[in-house]
């Protein structure tokens, strides 16, 4: 039950994370504010995305499955 609440409050942070990102309405072009707010979307992703796969993840498993997180969240992104 404990990792079912951390992986919610995970999610739930990332998506605060995401909305604030998107307050703004910055059209994007190459202004320092769509690049800081891309940055801090990416960075939360990426951690969000790390987290939750620690959390459902064996001790074995856990760096692998980081890592694959990592990369997941990183072409997701790219695309």
């Amino acid at each position: 039950m404990k990792r079912l609440l951390l992986i919610a409050a995970v999610v739930l942070g990332n998506a605060v994370v995401q909305a604030l990102c998107v307050l703004p309405g910055a059209t994007p072009a190459v202004d320092p504010l769509v690049v800081a707010l891309l940055a801090a979307s990416v960075l939360s992703l990426l951690a969000a995305a790390t987290a939750v796969v620690v959390l459902v993840g064996g001790a074995g498993a856990r760096w692998r499955r980081a890592l694959a997180a990592v990369v997941l969240a990183l072409v997701i992104v790219g695309v």
